[in-house]
């Protein structure tokens, strides 16, 4: 019937038809059916299913003209986000964050191109929102660990949405307290 359709609908008000067919009749139905939505063109092998199958052929028809239509809307949707000027935005920043300084290429990684990074700044800053205490230096410091992972964390994993991955690993950061206790911590990183 269509490429990437796998799934038909089998309407339940059709049992009306089947239920007046003897078995073969019924079972020849359903074959040509079958055959018909895996696009075999099948001939009916007599008038009667050839009679029976129209009204189901009109229906199917129905519900494959109502499934490329919403596939269609999807992939319209998908394309006009992926075209917006906020995706190329993103894009754009997270390309040249990611600079090798060696040959002073920008490297492009898939996590990366696909995801936002925000600036230190901004990182520091949504960490602080969330805990005052927080070592803003230490929150700084996991940001570049992030940055120089390839936008992934201690365990090689992409940072998907950072936001919630920092909420995460807030309680896991020095807090403001600890590098008053001890001052030399910070020299020590």
């Amino acid at each position: 019937m269509a490429e990437g359709k796998n799934k038909i609908i089998f309407y339940r008000d059709w049992v009306d038809q089947f239920r007046d067919l003897t078995d073969d009749e019924a079972g020849r139905l359903i074959k040509h059916i079958m055959l018909y939505v895996n696009d075999e063109n099948p001939t009916p092998p007599d008038r009667l299913t050839e009679l029976l199958f129209k009204p189901f052929k009109a229906q199917l028809k129905r519900d494959l003209d109502k499934w490329e239509a919403k596939s269609q809307q999807a992939s319209d949707a998908a394309k006009k986000r992926w075209d917006s000027e906020s995706m190329r935005t993103h894009a754009d920043a997270s390309k040249t964050m990611r600079k090798n300084a060696d040959k002073d290429k920008v490297i492009i990684d898939k996590v990366i191109i696909d995801k936002y990074i925000p600036t230190r700044e901004e990182f520091v800053e949504y960490c602080l929102s969330k805990k005052q205490d927080v070592d803003p230096v230490h929150a700084g410091l996991k940001y570049d660990a992030w940055v120089e992972n390839g936008w992934k964390d201690g365990n090689g994993k992409p940072v998907k949405n950072w936001k919630s991955k920092l909420i995460n690993t807030i309680p896991h950061l020095n807090t403001t307290k600890a590098r008053r206790e001890n001052p030399r911590a910070e020299l020590m990183k």
